[in-house]
């Protein structure tokens, strides 16, 4: 980059660092990605903070690539007279982290209900996860009868396989694995949303 080059660029910068919410969003309108960068200069760490709030700590870094992608995508839904920039990102980190944590917890039911292990019992980091938190799948593992709940905490709590549940058990593994699916169907529908639609 030549001498004049580089000034041109400082200038832009400058230019840049002093525009207002509805000048860098025309600039984004017109697909300047100098303009992207400095939105992101400005606005990254409040969509960080507001990632980190919401979501515990999970997926912030893959919210904040969203966020501004979204943004890119489609500037044209910032309406400077509505509001800051500021607010406008804030708000679209809500529904992004919001949607992952849906989308998590809608993963992680899925997965009790194939008998995957998901949840660990005794992490508390593990029970921001999406949807359904560990006390959440405590009182629905209370709620099971007995023999189901012991079964499934050994077997997906507990690391077991199915015939070391059934040896510890003194029962015979068919029983034990009959136990596991019936008490894995109990769980999926006490975990399940309240709008959420019934299993075929």
């Amino acid at each position: 980059m030549s001498i004049q080059q580089s000034g041109y660029a400082a200038a832009a910068d400058k230019t840049l660092a002093a525009a207002s919410d509805g000048d860098l969003a025309e600039a984004l309108r017109g697909r300047d990605t100098e303009a992207l960068g400095e939105t992101y200069r400005r606005h990254a760490s409040v969509v960080a903070a507001t990632a980190r709030r919401i979501g515990g700590g999970y997926h912030v870094d893959d919210v904040v690539q969203d966020v501004f992608l979204l943004l890119w995508r489609a500037p044209e839904r910032f309406h400077p007279e509505r509001g800051s920039l500021a607010k406008y990102l804030v708000t679209m980190t809500r529904g992004t982290t919001l949607d992952r944590i849906r989308s998590d917890g809608a993963r992680n039911r899925r997965h009790l209900a194939y008998g995957f292990q998901t949840v660990s019992l005794h992490s508390v980091d593990d029970a921001v996860m999406a949807g359904v938190t560990t006390a959440e799948v405590q009182t629905a593992l209370r709620s099971l009868p007995t023999n189901e709940r012991i079964a499934i905490e050994r077997a997906f709590f507990g690391g077991e396989s199915y015939r070391q549940v059934a040896a510890k058990l003194q029962e015979p593994e068919g029983t034990v694995k009959s136990r596991i699916r019936t008490g894995l169907r109990r769980l999926e529908a006490e975990l399940r949303p309240s709008d959420a639609p019934e299993a075929d």
